[in-house]
């Protein structure tokens, strides 16, 4: 039996499978954060892998921190001792980008699950206009989540 507090993240439009709550929870037993990922393989709409392959290379470089690639995956948890650390402003699809930013900046311990996705409709999430949108942010965070 796991006894951890804290909170796990999913998209609410049936995209993530409930299934790997359980690998949440077992690593959130050794890593305060744990971000899921997604393979960027064929299966992912083109438009969705590239918004995800520029939007890694940029938070990895100016944030430092090395994750798989997939820094949109909306299925993410975090322990409540690091919660109130992790003061993200993004109330959009920047929410996941945000907070990888913070882990990095803060070099918060994290480790990553990989999920299998559920793509009921290619047309819905991340398009180029909220990359865009996201990627115009980045500053802001650079500023506001500096090194503590």
């Amino acid at each position: 039996r796991l006894n951890i507090q804290g909170v796990i993240f999913m998209d609410g439009d049936g995209q993530h499978d409930p299934a790997y709550l359980t690998d949440f929870i077992h690593e959130l037993k050794n890593k305060p954060v744990v971000f899921g990922y997604r393979e960027l393989d064929a299966k992912m709409p083109p438009i969705r892998r590239l918004g995800n392959l520029i939007a890694y290379f940029v938070i990895h470089n100016i944030f430092r921190i090395h994750r798989y690639g997939d820094i949109l995956c909306g299925y993410f948890g975090m322990r409540s001792d690091v919660f109130d650390r992790i003061r993200w402003k993004s109330d959009d699809y920047g929410v996941e980008a945000e907070i990888s930013a913070i882990v990095g900046r803060q070099n918060i311990p994290f480790s990553e699950v990989q999920v299998s996705t559920i793509y009921l409709d290619h047309n819905k999430g991340v398009n180029m206009w909220h990359a865009l949108q996201i990627l115009l942010r980045i500053p802001m965070w650079n500023v506001l989540h500096g090194r503590e």
